[in-house]
């Protein structure tokens, strides 16, 4: 996308407008009665991240943050990947895919070995999408959300 604008590593002062995409974007999880623990991110939680190594990146369009993604290096020396949503309005538009690959790219360029993410075992469309990213399943699981709750959980990386 020609007008797309991607920043993996923004500054505190962009993080009350990055929980508000989050925030927006993993609201639906709640609606289906299964809440993402991306609703209890705050501006203080992402910054406290950010304190221990976790970079926050976003995409913007017109200047406005539309989709965010959290990222660390891991210790099997890949760029594992969390939090990505695409606020509603602005899916289907190739921009979480520009995210995964400025993440590639950026893991490639640190020397790292690829990328990595986990992605609820449910999320089947999302699975796809990572599938025609680049990315394969290797193993499955279950992860605690920040609300206490187990989620059986596809783990995903790059080949």
């Amino acid at each position: 996308m020609a007008d797309i604008e991607l920043d993996l590593d923004v500054p505190s002062g962009t993080l009350a407008e990055v929980v508000e995409v989050l925030h927006a974007a993993f609201l639906q999880f709640g609606d289906a009665g299964k809440p993402s623990g991306a609703m209890l991110e705050t501006v203080e939680s992402l910054d406290g991240e950010r304190a221990e190594g976790t970079r926050i990146g976003v995409a913007r369009l017109g200047g406005r943050v539309v989709a965010v993604v959290k990222h660390r290096p891991t210790e099997d020396g890949r760029l594992y990947f969390s939090r990505l949503g695409v606020a509603p309005g602005h899916r289907g538009r190739g921009i979480a895919g520009a995210l995964v690959h400025a993440l590639r790219e950026d893991a490639h360029a640190r020397t790292l070995r690829g990328l990595a993410c986990s992605v609820r075992a449910e999320e089947t469309g999302n699975i796809a999408l990572y599938e025609r990213l680049g990315m394969s399943v290797w193993g499955h699981g279950r992860q605690r959300s920040l609300t206490g709750a187990e989620i059986p959980v596809v783990r995903m990386r790059d080949a």
